[in-house]
């Protein structure tokens, strides 16, 4: 017996194309439209860069020579999010030294810091925002 949602998609003209932008996956037949290959996943490890897209970012945005253990470190220490790495750029274009870059993106930065207030930190609860408030100061954290 068919679903409403596989009923659904199986009537959909061929040349019509859906892009769905979520976070978690959706209520709609995943596994069939897998199986059938009517679907096509962008997930987080296609987002990420690996350490060469880094190196070629950084060299174009930074323009200062890195060595490849420094930039591994970048794309280990931001996870290959770009966001991370224009951050990154953007504080680093006051410096000549590579090796500010490590201490740059210990998150102690003030590009990195404004980003994770107005783009996460706001984007919460006012009782997430207070949970996260009042644990911010605890050096451990015990989930018992």
């Amino acid at each position: 017996m068919t679903s409403f949602w596989q009923r659904s998609f199986l009537s959909l003209p061929p040349q019509l194309q859906l892009i769905l932008a979520t976070r978690a996956d959706p209520s709609l037949p995943i596994s069939l439209l897998r199986a059938r290959w009517h679907l096509l996943e962008v997930r987080t490890d296609e987002l990420r860069c690996n350490p060469e897209e880094v190196m070629a970012f950084l060299k174009q945005t930074v323009r200062i020579p890195l060595s490849p253990d420094l930039v591994e470190e970048v794309a280990t220490r931001t996870e290959g999010w770009l966001v991370g790495l224009q951050l990154l750029s953007l504080s680093l274009q006051e410096h000549a030294d590579p090796e500010d870059l490590l201490e740059e993106v210990s998150g102690s930065q003030s590009y990195i810091f404004d980003y994770l207030i107005e783009e996460v930190f706001q984007s919460q609860s006012a009782a997430v925002q207070t949970f996260l408030m009042h644990t911010s100061i605890l050096k451990r954290r015990d989930a018992k």
